[in-house]
């Protein structure tokens, strides 16, 4: 590819995302006092009230989000939306609480909910290390991420996994702080390998770096990877390889020192309730189309 190409390209994707700003916890008591001034701040997204409730808002979560549709991302008018923002308002609903929503790259997004400025975060995969700073929801959806390369480079790459796409030497695009499985992390400890890891804050950028030659493949959630490659008409330039990784369930990952497991225990209610009723397969089943 010719380097003016890529060069646009890059300026092209790498594109700066508009933080939306919102920060909070649960709360069940609220003054009169803090309630007027809890009206006087614009927020940037609040959760949609239920017809079937008229009385006021018993709580108030912020949620903090990273641009990754189809499950969270800015939308026409900038509403924030997404099947995972869907969720959250459907739980939100049946708990009677409203949602905010700050918006921040994911390893910015761990920092702020062990410090306890954000509630929560959803697509999070359980870890040890996570376990010491939050709390976890029951799951609610599985998660794949899927290898994508240069389309015109397909017959070069015949490794039958991930984890033999970076043993036979081939750089490997990652996001920061994100959860592959054990066996690539096995491979990211180790010094052998460990160099042909290079991390990006967003899939953008490395959607951009596989362009450009900095990279042999990127690692991408089946659905978001699919849906970025669209949005920006590079259908002939990048494919999905065969190889892909089943992380398992994901979950709504709690800040340990925001909110309480009582409240964890409510959300998993709701969300038992969301799932029973049918709600839940015809949310998935929108996105899924």
């Amino acid at each position: 590819m010719k380097n003016n190409w890529q060069k646009s390209w890059r300026i092209y994707l790498i594109a700066c995302t508009v933080t939306v700003v919102g920060a909070c916890s649960p709360q069940t008591k609220t003054s009169t006092a803090q309630n007027e001034q809890t009206s006087d701040k614009v927020v940037s997204e609040v959760a949609k009230t239920s017809p079937a409730k008229v009385q006021p808002k018993t709580c108030k979560f912020t949620m903090g989000f990273d641009i990754w549709e189809p499950y969270q991302f800015i939308g026409f008018g900038r509403k924030v939306q997404g099947l995972d923002i869907e969720l959250i308002n459907l739980a939100a609903e049946e708990l009677n609480c409203d949602v905010e929503y700050k918006q921040e790259s994911w390893g910015n997004l761990l920092s702020l909910l062990k410090a306890g400025e954000i509630d929560f975060v959803l697509g999070a995969s359980i870890t040890e290390e996570r376990k010491t700073f939050a709390h976890f929801s029951e799951p609610y959806r599985s998660e794949e991420f899927q290898l994508y390369i240069r389309a015109d480079e397909e017959h070069k790459y015949r490794q039958a996994t991930v984890a033999d796409f970076v043993r036979d030497n081939h750089k490997l695009g990652i996001i920061g702080e994100y959860f592959y499985g054990e066996e690539l992390s096995g491979l990211m400890d180790d010094d052998k390998f460990a160099d042909l890891f290079k991390p990006a804050f967003m899939g953008e950028i490395n959607l951009a770096r596989l362009i450009d030659g900095d990279i042999d493949g990127f690692l991408e959630d089946s659905f978001v990877g699919a849906s970025l490659i669209r949005r920006k008409g590079l259908d002939k330039y990048i494919a999905a390889h065969q190889a892909k990784i089943s992380t398992g369930d994901v979950y709504v990952m709690f800040s340990r020192t925001a909110v309480k497991p009582e409240v964890v225990s409510d959300f998993n209610a709701a969300l038992r309730t969301i799932k029973n009723n049918g709600t839940y397969d015809k949310l998935v089943a929108k996105y899924s189309d």
